[in-house]
C-alpha cells in the first residue's frame, strides 16, 4: 500500500488505518476499564466527592460547609457532576472512564489532522503511540482530568492553525480551570505566536482573560484564595533530587516528563539499564531536529516542543514531583510528537522512499502489537493489584466508618480519595489537601510532624491510616498517648481504623 510522505491531507487508505488504530485504542481502554471493575486511582475520588457535594450542597467543596478548594480541576469536576446527575454513584468509574476514552478518540482524530501536512507516516506513527503507549492508555481510564486537558491542548493547536484567535482565547482560559498547568499551554501558544509573527489583537485575548478573572475573583471571595489547596499541599511533594546536582535533577525530571521512564520490574535487566541513556540522548537529538523542522516550516505544531520545554522549566524551578504521575502525560505527548517529526525528517533525508515504505509496512504492525501486548501485561501486573487493594482495603475501611461511626464524627485519613469518598463523614487529611489548618500546622513546625502529634493537636474522632505507618503512630514517642486516647476498631489488608476513647 502506497503511503505518501507528505501532503495536505490523508488518502482514503490512511484515513481507514487511523480510524482502525483509534478504534483499537478505544477497545483496549474499554477492556482494561472492565477488568478494573471501574476502579479509578485514589486521587480521582477526591474530585468525585467534590462533584457530589456540588450537586447535593450546591458548593464545589470536599466537606459540606467547609469552603476549601480541594480540587485542581474545577471545570472537570463540573463534568463529573453532570455525569453523577444521570449515572449511579457506584458505577461512576465506568462512566468517567468511557467519557475519557471518547475524549482520547477526539484528541487522536484532531492530532491526525494536525500532522497530516507533515506526512501520512508521521500521523500513523504518532496515533499508534498515542493509542497504545501504556501511560496514555492508563491516563484515559484512571478517572483523572488528563484526557480533557490533552483534548484542550490539541484543540488549542488546532484553533491556532485555523487562526481563530477569539475561540482560542476562550479555550485557553477554560484550560486553566481544567488544570492550573493550562498556564504552560498559554505560554507555549503565545511563544509560537511571537515566533511566527502572527497578528494577534488585544480584543482576541479578552474572552479567555475574562474567564480567568471571573474565576479568580469568585474563588478569592468564596475560598479565600484562587490557588487550590491541593496545589499548595503538593508543592515540592516527593522531591527526591535534593542532593543531586543540576544535571541529575534535569535527567530525573526529563525521564518522567518525556515518558521515557521504564517500569521498575523491567529495569533489572542490565542491558536495558545501559540502553536507557542511549535512547534518551537519541530522543533528545530527534526532539531538536523535529523542533527545527517545525520552525523551518513555520508550522503551528511548534507549540508541542515549546510546551515540553515549558513543563521542564517549570518543574525545575518549582521543584515539582519527579516520580511519574499523570502530570507527565501532556508533556510526554508533546515530546513524542516532536521526536516522531524529527525521526521522519532523518528518514526522508537519508533513506530511499521505497525502502521507507517497506520498513514502515513492517514496523507499524509490530509496534502496535508490542505496545498493546506489553501494555496489557504490565497493566495487569501493576495497576490491577492496586485496583483490588483499593476495593478490599481503602473502600472497606471507609465503609466501616460509614456504617459504624457517629454521623457527626470527624475522620482523619492519610490518603484522602477512596476512603473519604466511602466514609460520608467530615474528613480531614494529613497532607492538607482539603485541610488548610493541618497544612498550616505542619508547615509551622521546623521538622517532620509525627502522626500522633497531629492527632493530639486536632483530636479527630476516627483515624484511618495505612498499616505501613503503624510504627509512626503506634510506636515511638507518642505510643503511650495514642494508647490512652484511641483504640483499634478494625483492621483491613492495608489500613487500620482507630476510634477515640470516650474519657470518663
Amino acid at each position: 500500500m502506497h503511503l505518501p510522505d507528505a501532503g495536505t491531507g490523508h488518502s482514503g487508505n490512511v484515513q481507514r488505518l487511523i480510524i482502525a488504530l483509534v478504534a483499537l485504542g478505544m477497545a483496549m481502554r474499554v477492556v482494561l476499564l472492565w477488568c478494573s471493575g471501574g476502579t479509578m486511582i485514589d486521587d480521582a475520588y477526591i474530585t468525585v466527592r467534590c462533584a457530589q457535594n456540588l450537586i447535593g450542597e450546591g458548593a464545589l467543596v470536599y466537606n459540606a460547609g467547609h469552603h476549601v478548594l480541594g480540587v485542581t480541576c474545577p471545570l472537570y469536576a463540573l463534568w463529573v457532576a453532570l455525569l453523577l446527575t444521570v449515572i449511579p454513584a457506584k458505577v461512576i468509574g465506568y462512566a468517567i472512564g468511557l467519557s475519557n476514552a471518547v475524549m482520547f478518540a477526539a484528541s487522536a482524530v484532531a492530532l491526525s489532522r494536525l500532522t497530516a501536512e507533515i506526512g501520512s507516516k508521521v500521523s500513523l506513527l504518532i496515533i499508534a503511540l498515542f493509542a497504545f503507549h501504556l501511560r496514555f492508555v492508563d491516563s484515559s481510564i484512571n478517572g483523572m482530568e488528563t484526557s480533557l486537558f490533552v483534548l484542550g491542548t490539541i484543540g488549542a493547536v488546532f484553533l491556532l492553525r485555523e487562526r481563530r484567535f477569539a475561540w482560542l482565547s476562550v479555550l485557553l482560559g477554560s484550560l486553566v480551570l481544567v488544570r492550573p498547568e493550562g498556564i504552560l499551554v498559554i505560554a507555549a501558544v503565545l511563544a509560537v505566536v511571537i515566533m511566527l509573527r502572527l497578528r494577534l489583537r488585544i480584543a482576541d485575548l479578552l474572552p479567555g482573560t475574562t474567564i480567568v478573572l471571573i474565576w479568580t475573583v469568585f474563588s478569592w471571595l468564596y475560598y479565600g484564595s484562587p490557588i487550590p489547596q491541593s496545589v499548595l499541599s503538593k508543592c515540592g511533594w516527593l522531591v527526591t533530587y535534593s542532593d543531586q546536582n543540576i544535571y541529575g535533577r534535569i535527567a530525573t525530571l526529563f525521564s518522567a516528563l518525556s515518558l521515557l521512564e521504564v517500569p521498575e520490574r523491567l529495569t533489572y535487566s542490565h542491558s536495558l539499564e545501559v540502553m536507557i541513556p542511549i535512547v534518551a540522548w537519541a530522543s533528545i537529538g530527534l526532539f531538536l531536529i523535529g523542533a527545527r523542522d517545525l520552525w523551518r516550516r513555520r508550522n503551528d505544531l511548534l507549540v508541542f516542543p515549546m510546551l515540553f520545554i515549558a513543563y521542564l522549566a517549570f518543574y525545575l524551578v518549582a521543584k515539582g514531583r519527579v516520580d511519574f504521575s499523570w502530570y507527565g502525560i501532556p508533556s510526554g505527548l508533546a515530546y513524542l510528537v516532536t521526536c516522531v517529526i524529527g525521526f521522519a525528517w532523518v528518514l526522508r533525508r537519508y533513506i530511499r522512499a521505497d525502502l521507507r515504505r517497506r520498513c514502515f509496512a513492517a514496523v507499524l504492525p509490530a509496534l502496535v502489537v508490542a505496545l498493546c501486548a506489553g501494555g496489557c501485561v504490565i497493566w495487569t501486573a501493576t495497576r490491577l493489584p492496586y485496583c483490588r487493594i483499593l476495593r478490599t482495603s481503602y473502600e472497606s475501611a471507609g465503609e466501616y466508618v460509614c456504617l459504624n461511626c457517629a454521623p457527626d464524627a470527624r475522620v482523619l485519613v492519610d490518603e484522602l480519595g477512596m476512603i473519604g469518598w466511602s466514609t460520608d463523614r467530615f474528613t480531614c487529611d494529613i497532607a492538607g489537601i482539603v485541610s488548610p489548618e493541618i497544612f498550616s500546622y505542619c508547615r509551622s513546625r521546623d521538622s517532620r510532624v509525627p502522626l500522633w502529634d497531629i492527632l493530639r493537636e486536632f483530636s479527630p474522632d476516627v483515624v484511618v491510616f495505612c498499616s505501613e505507618r503503624s510504627e509512626d503512630l503506634l510506636g515511638g514517642t507518642g505510643a503511650k498517648w495514642v494508647a490512652e486516647n484511641y483504640k483499634v476498631a478494625a483492621e483491613f489488608p492495608r489500613h487500620v481504623v482507630l476510634e477515640k476513647i470516650e474519657q470518663s
